[in-house]
């Protein structure tokens, strides 16, 4: 038997070669061309086994060659896509600091608030990218990765615009909890993106470019801002209106890029099979399991409680988090009251830090490409924890970086020497964030966002406080003191870096979500 059938709109041609002889248990083969979602969908295979009259079609990919699934997208869709959520995780992290940087503006507006309660502006968007995640990575994995992200991006701007409006400061830092909220959209989906194209060497290298965006966006963010009201004289909302216009062209362009989830083009392809053939039998594994939003909703509040590996990686995480925001703000205040920079120079030279992320991100890909693919290509056992010590250098590297800072603010030292220590910083603070994000994401795979949802509403529902007392500690402790404070830290967590390294399969083994005990090549 042969048939040839068109499926519904112009996106969904399906022609369709079936051969068959109905007895006992008989198999049925079906090799399907078309279009789904945009995307060209090549050549994928379906196969059933039928005893008498009742039978199941399980719609699976044809091959490890086949173009429409999405380890196989090709380069130039792979590309397109990536620096979209890239620059998409640059202007959300961007909203986050360049309030910073118009807050004197905003202090202005609102009548001269308390410069402790204009850091709620920062604190509170920070809280909303703890809260989102919660969400937006479970829906992810229900939905797939594009819409709940087309959902994030456009509540994001919309907030955005609110915060233009509004003219009292309680609506601006709801807006901006709001903002936050939406935006982690862009902070906890795309991890699982990489996930979905790419496998273990791929995601690593594709996700550091990546992370790139989120290091290079709170950087410029205050020196940005700082620009449009001190030397343009601007009011403090055009620091989100740029924002709003960066975020729209970035959001369109994402309606007409294709879905990564495999889950869902399954689906989406059985649900055509039906309409195309007839035979309501077609259908993928996730049609055998049926679920609802609110079982992937408990997902990531079930993982932080239930899983050894998790709660230890987000507790790190957190202590990271927090010396990394507190660096933020150390940095220009050290330019700024121990060198008597101005505002604007200060926060220009927070910039030196690109460097440094750019230094950590070549050292990521370098070790990834030639370390641990190397270990893959020779078939030995790699287990996850061979991603961890860029982490563990990267620590390091952080802590002799703000000790180096610290004694460098000395005015007796040229100024160079205070930015050269910038570097080490910048690198330190990328390899610790990259690597850690990574390992979760090949620790957890299919429930990688789940995972990352549950360390982003830690670790950033704490973060959120370090803005409101940074002011404080550095009037208490003075500038050198509290930056070496953040070295001794970060030197104390190295060890304890070296002990998870050593002794992370133990933890992991006592994991329910773990999905396998090392990698494999096709992974």
């Amino acid at each position: 038997m042969a048939e040839t059938g068109r499926g519904i709109g112009n996106e969904s041609t399906v022609a369709t070669s079936i051969s068959s002889s109905v007895g006992m248990d008989e198999k049925v083969t079906v090799v399907s061309y078309g279009v789904v979602g945009g995307v060209e969908m090549g050549k994928f295979e379906v196969s059933s086994s039928i005893s008498g009259s009742s039978g199941s079609s399980l719609v699976s990919w044809s091959d490890g060659q086949d173009p429409s699934n999405p380890k196989n997208f090709r380069w130039a869709v792979k590309c397109i896509i990536g620096v979209v959520i890239a620059l998409m995780n640059f202007i959300v992290s961007f909203a986050i600091s360049v309030f910073s940087g118009v807050e004197e503006k905003a202090q202005e507006a609102f009548h001269g608030e308390d410069s402790n309660v204009m850091q709620l502006g920062v604190s509170l968007y920070i809280f909303g990218l703890a809260m989102g995640p919660l969400f937006f990575g479970p829906a992810s994995e229900f939905y797939g990765r594009k819409r709940p992200l087309v959902a994030g991006m456009f509540g994001f701007i919309f907030s955005l615009i609110l915060v233009t409006i509004v003219r009292d400061f309680e609506g601006v830092v709801v807006f901006r909890f709001f903002a936050g909220a939406f935006g982690s959209a862009a902070y906890v989906i795309p991890p699982g993106m990489y996930v979905d194209m790419y496998g273990p060497v791929g995601r690593a290298i594709g996700y550091s470019i990546f992370a790139t965006g989120a290091f290079i966006g709170g950087s410029l963010g205050p020196a940005i801002g700082n620009v449009l009201v001190e030397s343009h004289n601007l009011d403090w909302r055009w620091s989100m209106w740029l924002t709003v216009i960066v975020a729209v062209p970035l959001t369109m362009t994402l309606l007409f890029l294709p879905e990564t989830l495999d889950a869902i083009l399954l689906q989406r392809m059985s649900h055509k099979l039906r309409l195309d053939t007839g035979d309501w039998s077609w259908h993928c594994p996730r049609d055998e399991t049926p679920f609802q939003l609110k079982d992937f909703l408990l997902k990531p509040w079930r993982m932080i409680v239930q899983e050894p590996v998790l709660i230890v990686v987000t507790l790190a995480f957190t202590l990271d988090y927090g010396i990394q925001s507190l660096t933020y703000t150390a940095i220009p205040q050290g330019f700024l009251r121990l060198r008597s920079w101005t505002k604007t120079d200060s926060a220009w030279a927070l910039t030196v830090t690109i460097i440094g992320f750019v230094i950590g991100c070549v050292v990521v890909v370098l070790d990834t490409q030639f370390r641990f693919a190397k270990h893959l290509k020779l078939g030995r056992l790699v287990l996850p924890e061979s991603r961890l010590p860029p982490m563990i250098a990267g620590m390091a590297m952080l802590s002799g970086g703000l000790l180096s800072f610290s004694w460098t603010t000395d005015r007796k030292l040229p100024v160079v020497a205070q930015l050269l220590a910038e570097l080490p910083i910048g690198a330190g603070m990328y390899m610790v964030w990259v690597t850690g994000t990574v390992y979760l994401q090949d620790l957890y795979v299919v429930h990688a966002n789940s995972a990352l949802a549950a360390c982003a509403f830690v670790r950033y529902a704490v973060g959120s406080v370090f803005p409101l007392f940074a002011g404080s500690m550095y009037d208490k402790l003075g500038m050198p003191w509290a930056i070496r404070l953040l070295g001794i830290l970060c030197a104390a967590l190295v060890p304890l870096h070296i002990i998870f390294y050593l002794f992370g399969k133990k933890v992991r083994s006592w994991s329910r979500f773990a999905l396998h005990e090392c990698y494999h090549v096709s992974q």
